[in-house]
């Protein structure tokens, strides 16, 4: 661990510089040569849960990235269904009926090319982000478009929505693009501009000595308790008998609208004692992974053990049911948990004698310049060596047996001594890659003229003049990394000494407590008593308002005030007294802020989980309306109870029986699944392997089923009636039908057959337009076609109830019921056609 002590001179302690072979691990991260010191509390707490390694940051932010872009596309299919006005929730209807008190942009955009456009939108977003250009922004705008996206529809949001709209929110304040991204690169190319081999073997200057550092801020601890906050209260939820029984996976398993095909097709194989492994495996890692995360004892392997739980877990649940962003969300929270000891073993592990390299360049080149500077900076194993070789026409490569290659061997094994590097060099060697990366070879002075990166610089600049080496040089334990020093520096010979700034932290917080809960407590006692909205309430209300809040509110905030300049006193006497350019202190000052903000939005969080989750909903926790704005505007919720108390034991899903004007049963929906080849309605859940419906459209029919959501039906009739407009058959428009909830009882466990089934009609619909009414009339006559068939109602038994009447059956459905000639398994009921 690295303390003030350990800095050498002026400059910062790198943590990426690696001792030698033969130096203990204790040695290397100390940077002492081997002799232990006795860390403070305070920089044990700063190591353990403050501190992230940037390289996690940069590496966490191209699998962010990737996870992005491959959510849009998993929303791509149904992108203008959900968002445009031709879809199921035009944005006029969501307005004029908001589901929620949430914020977004995008019902803003309505027609068809309008939501195409904000799709492009977001694809470069998401592509700046994962490459690290323009980082801050990309980070900033990801985090909006991705909050307004899941909440344009919440019909179709679950707990995964929710995990990846605050894996972007806290994602937001950290400086992912510091390094492995193109903004790193560009400004080390601007700042370095190497001429020669012995410029391209100089490994000193390639990376600013700040991108070394570690990153400190409250969000190392919050991003732990988030995730601690998420496992433990899902644990803390399951409470029902089948998780405590080792039978709570298997009724999962037949859930047909979540399950994938591929576990449909063989859950039924599973053994029960396999059944009970992972019922208990699931409970003992959601249990586990809150010690793990924040244990202080064995911190590196307790780190480790929380990753591999989690992407045990998230892997595992991903592919088994079609749960949205939640199972890849969480497996990119966990990636922030990678501590500098990973990169140190990762390090001894990949850089190995025989992957080293000799590359041969012409240094007269201005392309294989480029190509060797922009090595010179992926090569962080330090596996290259470079050497000017007059007249060679491409890149060539020295092994260390002495063997030159050239052309495609020569890339391939270039790439192979890069970081991941075998992953692509091996492609490299199939034929015709050779000939793009030729092409490549020649656009790379164009290149280099786009980013700027061909104007002349002076050799390396120093820290003061240049933002890439920006260390205050002269003060460097005003770096937060070292700002325990300085405030032992601040309060030294001062009363209390520096108990001053936990009192005055105190004092803060007990005001907020008092401004924000004050009138939400009185009204507990004098319900009658109106609430302090705002500040602005507070500075408007007139005396008699005043004084229905009773003597709190006014002294509670101003002894916020009080409380908070307290705190930030000695932040602003260091950035005031340091001697340093108006741009430092502008950063410090935003970097503070940073960190109030973030303790605004934990409070909000913690304020939310107080109020939605149910072990604490019997305390009646309040919520001032400022603390309900962070929380719910973008969806920042803190509700884990997945698949709590009990698992999901029964199944349903929304079947529509509609007909066409040309006399047909269909199923609209189950069009729009299968590529537009139409199908009837399929009724027959209890002998279902999967529906086969995305996430989207999972959720989407099983909260159209709820009686809450009923206000969204009528654009959903609208959407069907426009069906001939996404199949292009004008003989597929719809007459009319009914929507139907089909659901049953999970089987219980030990066996295979789904009981219990039932039909509710949710509600009828008919076309309004006369010219479809008219063709019906003229193709069919106005004869309905013969109905579909219907499961019997059966108990877990296989006995059949209700006198072979469905249970929950229309009040219309009175006709006498038979046995169908071709039901499967004679498990169909067929009304009789009428005479």
């Amino acid at each position: 661990m690295a303390t003030s002590k350990d800095i050498p001179g002026d400059a910062p302690a790198p943590i990426e510089v690696l001792a030698p072979a033969e130096t203990s691990d204790d040695a290397a991260d100390s940077g002492t040569d081997g002799e232990e010191e006795t860390a403070s509390f305070w920089e044990d707490f700063r190591d353990f849960y403050l501190t992230l390694d940037r390289r996690t940051l940069g590496f966490a932010r191209i699998l962010l990235g990737f996870f992005l872009l491959m959510d849009l596309f998993r929303r791509t299919r149904d992108w203008w269904k959900m968002y445009s006005d031709q879809g199921v929730l035009p944005s006029h209807v969501n307005l004029w009926r908001p589901q929620s008190g949430g914020f977004s942009i995008f019902n803003a955009f309505s027609t068809v090319g309008e939501v195409w456009v904000l799709w492009g939108v977001g694809l470069c977003i998401f592509t700046c982000l994962m490459l690290g250009y323009k980082t801050r922004w990309a980070q900033v705008l990801a985090a909006i478009y991705v909050a307004c996206m899941n909440g344009r529809v919440l019909l179709i949001e679950n707990g995964g929505y929710v995990v990846h709209n605050l894996l972007l929110l806290w994602t937001a304040f950290l400086p992912m693009g510091d390094r492995f991204s193109v903004d790193a690169l560009l400004k080390s190319f601007r700042t370095n501009r190497e001429k020669g081999e012995a410029d391209l073997n100089d490994r000193s200057t390639d990376t600013a000595p700040w991108r070394l550092t570690p990153f400190v801020s409250l969000l190392g601890l919050v991003l732990v308790l988030q995730l601690a906050a998420i496992y433990g209260f899902n644990w803390k939820h399951k409470t029902g008998r089948a998780w405590h029984n080792g039978t709570g996976v298997h009724y999962v398993l037949w859930v047909d609208r979540m399950v994938t095909p591929l576990i449909a097709a063989v859950r039924e194989h599973v053994p029960r004692f396999v059944i009970r492994i992972l019922t208990y495996t699931v409970m003992g890692a959601e249990a586990a992974l809150p010690i793990a995360l924040l244990s202080p004892l064995a911190r590196v392997w307790a780190k480790r053990l929380a990753i591999g739980g989690i992407l045990f877990l998230h892997i595992g649940f991903g592919s088994t049911f079609v749960l949205g962003p939640f199972a890849w969300a969480l497996c990119c929270f966990s990636l922030l948990l990678i501590s500098h000891e990973d990169w140190a073993l990762a390090y001894r592990t990949m850089r190995r004698s025989h992957r080293a390299r000799t590359v041969l360049f012409d240094a007269t080149s201005k392309a294989q310049l480029f190509w060797c500077r922009l090595l010179k900076r992926l090569d962080r194993f330090e596996l290259l060596t470079f050497r000017a070789q007059e007249n060679t026409a491409q890149l060539a490569v020295v092994t260390p047996a002495g063997t030159t290659l050239h052309g495609a061997r020569a890339s391939a094994d270039i790439l192979c001594a890069l970081p991941v590097g075998p992953l692509v060099g091996a492609p490299m060697k199939l034929p015709g890659l050779l000939s793009l990366a030729g092409a490549v070879g020649k656009l790379s002075p164009s290149i280099a003229r786009w980013f700027g990166l061909d104007k002349r610089t002076s050799g390396t600049l120093s820290a003061g003049y240049h933002p890439e080496l920006r260390d205050d040089h002269d003060h460097p334990t005003i770096d937060s990394y070292f700002m325990f020093d300085w405030f032992e520096n601040f309060y030294r010979g001062k009363l209390l000494g520096i108990w001053q700034w936990w009192l005055g932290l105190a004092i803060a917080f007990s005001g907020s407590f008092l401004w924000l809960y004050g009138p939400a407590l009185a009204r507990k006692v004098q319900p009658e008593v109106p609430a302090a909205q705002t500040l602005q309430w507070l500075l408007r209300a007139g005396a008699a308002e005043k004084a229905k809040m009773g003597p709190m509110i006014g002294p509670a905030f101003f002894l916020m005030l009080v409380g908070m300049l307290l705190v930030a006193r000695p932040f602003i006497t260091m950035n005031a007294t340091t001697p340093s350019s108006f741009r430092r202190k502008w950063l410090r000052m935003v970097s503070g802020l940073r960190e109030v903000f973030i303790l605004v939005m934990l409070a909000a969080a913690i304020n939310q989980a107080l109020v939605e989750l149910w072990v604490f909903r019997p305390f009646g926790f309040p919520q001032p309306p400022l603390m309900q704005a962070l929380s719910h505007k973008f969806r920042y919720l803190q509700g884990w109870f997945m698949f709590s108390p009990n698992p999901v034991m029964d199944d349903g899903v929304l079947v529509v029986d509609a007909i066409t004007v040309d006399g047909r049963r269909v199923d609209p929906f189950r069009a729009d699944t299968y590529d537009y080849v139409l199908a009837p309605a399929d009724f027959d859940l209890p002998n279902a392997h999967s529906y086969g419906y995305n996430q989207i459209w999972s959720d989407y029919f099983n909260r159209m089923h709820l009686p809450g959501n009923s206000a969204f039906r009528k654009p959903m009739k609208e959407y069907i009636y426009r069906l001939p407009q996404r199949t292009g058959n004008a003989n597929d428009a719809i007459v009319k039908g009914v929507a139907y909830w089909v659901h049953d009882m999970n089987p219980p466990f030990g066996r295979t057959k789904s009981y219990q089934y039932g039909r509710k009609e949710l509600f009828k619909f008919t076309n309004p337009s006369t010219e479809v009414k008219r063709l019906y009339q003229q193709n069919t006559g106005g004869v309905d076609p013969a109905p579909l068939p219907i499961p019997l109602t059966v108990d877990q038994n296989g006995k059949v109830l209700n006198n072979g009447k469905p249970k929950a059956a229309s009040k219309g459905d009175k006709e006498k019921l038979h046995l169908g000639p071709g039901s499967k398994r004679g498990l169909f009921k067929t009304p009789l056609p009428k005479k």
